[in-house]
């Protein structure tokens, strides 16, 4: 239910405050394609997000033009920063469009994102897919059920990163470095948990969007606080440092 985010604000402990100046793309330090800091970069209309600017200066910015399908501007207990609340019965959603950036075919990538998930509803958290909700995109999820997982989906499927359930912010993240067995690293937390064989040609014309899946079939509940892509494989250690840099902006 929606009030359940809504209520798992109280379980936001207190955030560590950027400080002046703080820029997620430059304090991390790896040069995104595409990166949203979403207390850092973005635009307000009566208090919802019409406009969260991507923060590498390429101009994919994500949008929504309907008001009541705009993600809840949130204050953080603590630093005040900006959170947004996206709202699974109203539909709430951002897109960019068909950033070409993404589509990378068959080549490596890189990608993460921090968020919060306060229900079981599965949903995109990000994705580039296939609008018939084929594995060929590069995307973030949490299942419908009892409990709800984070997982990574990409060229052979669903991929178990870690329990969602439990109103605290995760930062989830995952490297291609060719096609083959355990190629491609999954991360958790600043951990790597897994490797898989991402065997899709990730290439299509579908949008990038945050809080849904590309057809708009269900969405999802919590908050989403960064995310980021790149069309090369970062190090592990950048990775790693990628995650951890973004729990600590966005701790719980």
């Amino acid at each position: 239910m929606a009030a359940t985010g809504l209520s798992g604000l109280s379980g936001l402990s207190p955030l560590v405050s950027p400080g002046p100046g703080f820029n997620l793309e430059t304090d991390i330090a790896w040069d995104a394609l595409w990166m949203l800091d979403i207390a850092a970069n973005n635009t307000l209309v009566s208090g919802r997000f019409s406009q969260v600017d991507d923060a590498t200066g390429n101009g994919n910015h994500m949008t929504q033009a309907v008001a009541n399908n705009r993600p809840l501007k949130v204050n953080a207990l603590t630093n005040q920063a900006e959170l947004a609340f996206f709202d699974d019965l109203r539909g709430d959603m951002m897109s960019a469009g068909d950033v070409a950036a993404f589509d990378v075919g068959l080549g490596n990538y890189s990608a993460f994102c921090t968020v919060l998930a306060t229900t079981t509803v599965g949903a995109g958290v990000f994705m580039k897919s296939l609008a018939s909700g084929g594995t060929a995109g590069i995307y973030f999820a949490h299942d419908n059920g009892t409990t709800a997982y984070y997982y990574f989906v990409a060229g052979t499927g669903f991929v178990f990163i870690g329990d969602s359930g439990d109103n605290t912010t995760h930062s989830l993240g995952v490297i291609r470095r060719g096609i083959g067995a355990g190629l491609t690293e999954i991360y958790y937390d600043g951990n790597l948990v897994t490797t898989t064989n991402d065997q899709g040609n990730h290439s299509n014309t579908e949008p990038v969007v945050l809080g849904s899946t590309s057809d708009s079939l269900s969405f999802m509940d919590g908050f989403l606080f960064s995310a980021g892509f790149i069309s090369t494989d970062i190090s592990a250690a950048d990775m790693k440092g990628t995650l951890k840099q973004a729990m600590q902006r966005y701790a719980t």
